[in-house]
């Protein structure tokens, strides 16, 4: 006689989950990028450092929600959030700004670049942060718009955006991290009896 082994699923194997659950996350992931963007923007003048907090979500996002194209959706819903929030700019500005940074992530996770390891993950921050400054930096250059990291120098702006991106990306791993060994030690059993 045999047994059937009765196994949960493991909130980090995306092909385990259902699609509506993973752009549920997505779409939530989306939210705290608007909501870090809004409540965590100071203002102070130094530009890239509110990255820090949205970049944080993004990559958190990226770990936790691995279905491939996820991570856009995240960053283009955070422009449809923004609006309510009272982001600056429109939804579409907004959407293409969040989800060109997280397209970043998304190619390099279909590249197989390990966003679960320090580096990684601090990596994908810096990509993130990086490609939105570029994005930034062609719509002012388009549009003839002054953007404050004109005036702060556009090489310095630049090395401020890698480093927020990266401590995004490395806050991002710690809590991802945090959270992964807080469940490992209330279900050392991975879930499986």
């Amino acid at each position: 006689m045999s047994t059937i082994a009765r196994t949960r699923i493991n909130p980090l194997a995306a092909e385990e989950r259902p699609l509506a659950f993973d752009v549920g996350v997505a779409l939530l992931t989306g939210l705290g990028i608007a909501l870090a963007k809004r409540t965590l923007d100071f203002h102070l003048g130094v530009p890239g450092h509110a990255g820090a907090s949205w970049i944080a979500v993004l990559v958190l996002g990226a770990l936790v929600n691995r279905r491939p194209g996820m991570t856009l959706l995240a960053g283009a819903s955070a422009g449809g959030w923004g609006v309510p929030l009272g982001l600056h700019q429109s939804a579409l500005y907004n959407a293409e700004l969040f989800g060109s940074a997280a397209a970043a992530i998304d190619i390099l996770m279909a590249l197989r670049l390990p966003i679960a390891t320090m580096i990684g993950a601090a990596v994908a921050g810096a990509l993130a942060h990086a490609t939105k400054f570029a994005f930034i930096y062609v719509y002012a250059s388009g549009t003839g718009v002054v953007k404050h990291f004109e005036v702060y120098g556009v090489t310095t702006a630049l090395r401020n955006h890698l480093l927020f991106g990266v401590v995004g990306g490395l806050i991002a791993w710690a809590v991802f991290n945090a959270a992964r060994s807080a469940a490992e030690a209330r279900d050392p059993s991975g879930g499986n009896p």
